[in-house]
């Protein structure tokens, strides 16, 4: 019963992670790292044991690769303790556990730097076995075998390249019928920089449309736009740049100007407030931009009719210190300059 529950918590960040590709982490990027924690076994002293030393401390290192900023593949080894016990024929055992493990890992972001996550795989579980029966007589056993493992924890992205976790692991049948857990809290070094978007690729232009021009020359006005998360409606989903429903729909009076005027352009500033390290919130704002652009690009309107660039944290229009300053500096704008329509 509590390895269903597990199995379906997991498999419910899964599906979280998965319909929202939410995360805090960043694609193509590695990391390594190390934790420490408290191993338990499931063992009791009731079943032939007068005696038992269940629990112990463990360590492991581990590493893995971003595919995306909400799935990983992770893998890594483990010290997972050693226990003893004492049978009721007064023979004693004593056990040290290490194991491999191998699995995919699924984010789902709570905060801009904390997300929930789940992992599932498999782990290659080594037992060293003594069993001394008695002062004149021992024996060495060995024992390893694949086991399901599955976990789960929190993530907190402390900056660019460290992040922190808190992780429960969970080992099924790590040897016979007893289940191991390990609770512990682990760092990670993050490098190797995410792969940069393509530049929006021009794409052949049009035959020109056929326009009745008319007969005195037509003046469109300088248009402006300014888009932020101070009115309460969020611009993007949380923690990364995909454009939420609202969003979408406070874009469409630059894009019924864009599709009227097949010769007006326009240009997408994305920014930040100054929350996190510089460098993270010009990349942010970099692909919030380009997302934006993208938008247009999909509703027909010619990529060289549009511009993108983020700029960060610069340029603030409040002030960071209160949450609506924040809020306000957390911002797309929109410019669309002139136009003059000749005859």
């Amino acid at each position: 019963m509590k390895l269903n529950k597990l199995i379906l918590l997991i498999g419910v960040h899964f599906s979280s992670g998965a319909m929202a590709i939410d995360g805090v982490h960043i694609e193509d990027e590695f990391y390594i790292g190390g934790k420490a924690g408290v191993t338990k076994l499931n063992m009791t002293c009731s079943n032939g044991f007068s005696s038992c030393d269940d629990d112990d401390l463990g360590a492991g290192i581990y590493a893995g690769y971003q595919i995306k900023n909400w799935l990983a593949v992770e893998g890594g080894y483990n010290y997972l303790g050693n226990f003893d016990a004492t049978y009721q024929s007064q023979n004693k055992l004593d056990a040290t556990v290490q194991d491999v493990d191998l699995g995919i890992k699924a984010d789902y972001g709570l905060t801009e730097k904390l997300a929930l996550y789940g992992k599932i795989g498999t782990a290659y579980s080594m037992v060293n076995k003594s069993i001394e029966n008695g002062a004149t007589s021992n024996s060495e056993e060995k024992e390893s075998d694949f086991s399901l493992m599955l976990a789960t924890g929190v993530d907190y992205r402390l900056n660019r390249n460290w992040n922190t976790k808190l992780s429960y692991e969970y080992i099924n049948n790590i040897y016979g019928s007893t289940d191991l857990h390990f609770v512990s809290l682990g760092i990670d070094y993050r490098f190797g920089t995410s792969a940069p978007q393509r530049e929006l690729e021009t794409a052949p232009t049009p035959p020109p449309p056929v326009v009745v021009e008319p007969k005195q020359p037509q003046v469109v006005e300088h248009f402006t736009q300014e888009l932020s998360s101070y009115s309460n409606d969020s611009l993007f989903e949380s923690n990364n740049a995909n454009l939420t429903f609202s969003l979408r729909e406070q874009l469409k009076p630059m894009l019924s100007r864009l599709q009227t005027y097949p010769y007006s352009t326009v240009e997408i500033s994305g920014y930040t407030d100054s929350t996190g390290s510089s460098k993270y919130n010009l990349y942010l704002s970099e692909q919030r931009a380009k997302n934006v652009a993208q938008y247009f690009i999909d509703e027909g309107i010619d990529t060289n009719r549009i511009t993108s660039r983020g700029y960060g944290e610069l340029y603030p229009i409040s002030s960071n210190d209160t949450e609506s300053g924040r809020a306000r500096n957390r911002r797309v704008e929109l410019t669309s300059p002139k136009l003059t329509i000749k005859k």
